[in-house]
């Protein structure tokens, strides 16, 4: 398993040749509309980015996907962004505020945010939050209320929400941005937790497991109501970390992760019209997924089964509650992912069993 505790991250800097590499954990909360209704996603083949990159942040918000940051498996890290127009097909790129890694992402009507994340070179924890407008192109950038990595976002209504994470020690902060007002305010979880996962689904924002501490996991799942402003907690049917999320029609889906040196294959299904929970099962465990939805699809792709990167995507249809499967061009782990219009991409990645296995390879696939 190659999760390492960022609440050690700056010693293994400093120790980098001696003693690897730490990682994060990306979940994609990318969700469309389930209005329409696709039956399976097709290949329309692969490109790459501008510069091989892992363990950055990936959104989409009108005809364009971003995938952000990231490092190479060195100490290095990036403030590229990768632009892809899925209307001209043209891709471009731009320039984070900051170069990070293990950051998070979401997008908001016409926005993407990018907040929070870890500088190697500095070893400095950031508050940065990175803006872009799809309309106007313009960048804007704000500050979280503490710096950290491996936290979650989430956006409903005009809210959003970035959530735990950690500096030198687990948080349970909350930031919470109003698109309305420009304005922020602070919230707390339920317990300090980083490398938890954040999805939403109408008027309701999910932060759902993570790490409280060595050897010590969650599985609580934090929703706010973004019209009443309340917490209430439920519980995933056990505790893991590194799990990926995403939404469409009522459902929202809690995939995957690990619970010690345990690789899980669960899916937590929450219905919010019901509010009743159900189980299902990836078609095989695995950490380090990426995941996406678009329209009544949602796809968890890639990730590490314990013995293998995988090249699997499972796909499950929220409309008539089944699964099936596609496949990644090759075998990656901790990949970019954004959806927009019919068309989802998954970009970069670890590819190897090294930490400098790192891959520029974008694959693009259509729902139809």
């Amino acid at each position: 398993m190659k999760i390492i505790s960022v609440l050690s991250s700056i010693l293994i800097i400093t120790l980098f040749l001696a003693f690897g590499f730490s990682s994060c954990k990306k979940s994609s909360n990318d969700s469309t509309s389930s209005a329409t209704s696709y039956s399976k996603i097709v290949f329309l083949g692969s490109t790459n980015l501008s510069l091989a990159r892992y363990i950055g942040a990936g959104a989409a918000a009108g005809n364009k996907m971003l995938f952000a940051g990231g490092s190479d498996g060195t100490p290095a890290v990036f403030d590229t962004v990768d632009i892809y127009n899925v209307t001209t097909g043209i891709w471009t790129t731009s320039r984070l505020s900051k170069a990070r890694c293990e950051f998070t992402s979401v997008a908001s009507g016409n926005k993407v945010f990018f907040g929070g994340g870890i500088d190697y070179n500095s070893q400095k924890f950031l508050n940065t939050v990175d803006i872009y407008d799809v309309n106007s192109g313009i960048w804007t950038t704000s500050q979280l209320s503490l710096g950290r990595t491996n936290l979650a976002a989430a956006s409903a209504g005009n809210l959003v929400l970035f959530a735990g994470g950690a500096d030198t020690t687990h948080r349970d902060i909350v930031d919470i941005y109003n698109l309305n007002t420009g304005l922020w305010t602070t919230s707390h979880l339920s317990a300090p937790r980083n490398y938890l996962a954040g999805v939403s689904n109408g008027n309701k924002i999910f932060f759902a497991g993570g790490e409280l501490g060595p050897s010590n996991y969650s599985d609580a799942v934090d929703i706010y109501d973004i019209t009443t402003g309340q917490w209430l907690l439920s519980h995933l049917s056990i505790k893991r970390f590194g799990l990926a999320a995403a939404a469409a029609g009522s459902k929202v889906l809690f995939a995957g992760g690990a619970y010690k040196d345990s690789i899980r294959s669960t899916v937590d299904i929450y219905d919010v019209n019901t509010n009743l929970w159900s189980i299902s099962y990836l078609s095989q465990a695995r950490e380090d997924m990426s995941a996406v939805s678009i329209g009544n699809l949602i796809l968890f792709a890639g990730g590490d089964n314990g013995i293998s990167i995988s090249d699997v995507i499972d796909i499950y249809n929220v409309n008539t509650g089944k699964w099936s499967i596609a496949k990644l061009s090759s075998p990656r782990e901790l990949m970019f992912a954004a959806a927009c219009g019919n068309k989802i991409v998954f970009g970069g990645g670890l590819n190897g069993p090294n930490w400098t296995d790192v891959t520029s390879t974008v694959d693009v696939f259509q729902a139809e």
